[in-house]
């Protein structure tokens, strides 16, 4: 059992790449990378007692998906990117309970997305489902309080906190557990 009496899980997060999705329909289309291992990936896993772990997978399509200008601004200007962003994180917080475990992995700028959220949550921890609601502040003050320090990396973790209300899961800044991202596409 986990600290908060449910078995720990594994929430693992897979961002695909810009105009990549799942099911384009188009008929010389093939699952990408991303797709082929949401797809494989079981129910369960097995940690190193040998014990099994649930696995909830999220599996996100890359911008520039919908349409002939969707796909311009999301390939060109990576246009909904804090969207994939703000729906990736709020799986993680509606999912997580103390004890699980977080996994990304992400290719372009699905790879963003998911080194985006992973460093948010190592830096300041993982809102609760009621913390969501301050989630644009906090990541406005995430990314610009970044840019403003010419390049340093670190964010003010304890602005960002108090941004949050409190509304935090408990040490889940500790729960990250693999980032596994190819060819990064950022934007900002």
């Amino acid at each position: 059992m986990g600290p908060s009496g449910t078995t720990p899980k594994r929430l693992i997060v897979l961002c695909d790449g810009t105009w990549q999705n799942s099911v384009s329909g188009e008929r010389f289309s093939y699952p990408t990378n991303v797709t082929r291992f949401s797809r494989a990936l079981s129910q369960f896993g097995v940690n190193e007692d040998k014990q099994k772990v649930p696995q909830i997978i999220y599996y996100q399509p890359g911008v520039g998906i919908r349409g002939l200008t969707d796909k311009f601004t999301g390939g060109v200007y990576g246009a909904g990117l804090s969207a994939n962003v703000r729906a990736a994180y709020g799986f993680l917080a509606h999912n997580y309970n103390p004890g699980d475990q977080i996994y990304f992995f992400g290719y372009s700028r699905g790879a963003y997305t998911a080194r985006a959220i992973a460093g948010l949550i190592t830096s300041m921890g993982l809102l609760t489902k009621r913390g969501m609601d301050q989630f644009g502040d906090v990541y406005q003050e995430y990314y610009r309080n970044k840019k403003d320090r010419n390049g340093e990396k670190e964010p003010n973790v304890t602005k960002l906190r108090r941004i949050a209300n409190g509304d935090l899961h408990h040490n889940a800044e500790y729960s990250v557990e693999i980032i596994g991202v190819w060819d990064t596409v950022g934007f900002h």
